[in-house]
């Protein structure tokens, strides 16, 4: 499906320029299209060209703070950051919310550059700002939806994660827990954005020792991860690692030990340098070397 879109796009991208020249704006929309189908198949240097590109044509034209420009500035930060470029991604997202100081903060789309940076400022290591934005935009978000909107569940478990490392656990296990409950409310048990609340959940219980109610958490996320993103996915990897190093926890060794060599077969294939390869083996050695 991703090669199909990427396709599609890189077709009509060059029937725009052809048809149009290289600096029209509907050649920066077709560009625009192009990068996201390259993000969604994982070429993340193409997808950053491609919005940079996009913005050379977008910023005079429409102006800095034109709702697409500040859009189209949150969906490079996110490209950058998943590339690894936090100082690039936090410069990106500063300009971008720097074109839009006069508007209020119920405006989504300012909301949409803050939840990004937070994520940024977050792998910068820079919690307390992260917890502030998030807290910003989680009151700005329950204002405009209201208190069980699904936005307002994502955001509860984002601060989550950030409360997590600032070493408050009991704030972190509301947050997570309120995020659980909202998706289930509006999409079920099975729906994909339960499994990261699960996931975190699940942290924490194995942290506090309850290793039962941690492994059932990690099971659901693993059972929809497999579902929705297939057995080989990252994603799925790393949440099928945690469940054999709770499963060697619970002394169930020879199950903890096939879902650690599961794991790492399902990430063998990825670069050596990865996050979630490197991950996934340090919690495998630990299973395998005792």
């Amino acid at each position: 499906m991703a090669s199909d879109e990427s396709s599609a796009a890189e077709q009509a991208l060059a029937a725009a320029i052809a048809e149009r020249g290289e600096g029209h704006l509907d050649v920066a929309y077709r560009r625009v299209d192009l990068a996201l189908a390259r993000r969604d198949a994982g070429d993340l240097p193409r997808a950053a060209g491609l919005l940079e590109a996009a913005l050379a044509v977008m910023v005079p034209a429409l102006g800095e703070g034109a709702d697409d420009v500040v859009d189209i500035r949150a969906a490079l930060a996110q490209v950058l950051l998943a590339s690894g470029d936090l100082r690039g991604a936090r410069a990106v997202l500063e300009e971008a919310l720097a074109a839009v100081t006069d508007r209020d903060d119920r405006d989504m789309h300012v909301c949409l550059c803050r939840v990004t940076l937070a994520s940024v400022l977050t792998e910068l290591g820079d919690l307390p700002g992260a917890k502030v934005l998030l807290e910003r935009v989680l009151a700005t978000t329950i204002a405009n939806f209201g208190a069980d909107h699904p936005d307002v569940g994502a955001v509860y478990n984002q601060l989550g994660g950030v409360l997590v490392g600032l070493g408050d656990r009991s704030g972190a296990q509301t947050m997570f827990a309120n995020s659980l409950a909202i998706t289930v409310a509006h999409f079920g048990e099975d729906h994909p954005a339960g499994a990261a609340p699960r996931f975190n959940l699940a942290a924490l219980h194995e942290l506090a020792g309850d290793l039962e109610q941690a492994y059932g958490l990690l099971a659901a996320a693993l059972a929809i991860e497999e579902r929705t993103q297939g057995a080989a996915h990252a994603s799925t990897a790393t949440t099928r690692v945690r469940v054999a190093a709770v499963l060697h926890k619970l002394g169930r060794h020879d199950e903890a030990r096939a879902a650690a060599a599961r794991a790492l077969a399902d990430v063998s294939s990825a670069p050596t340098d990865s996050r979630d390869r490197r991950s996934v083996e340090v919690v495998v050695r630990q299973i395998l070397e005792r």
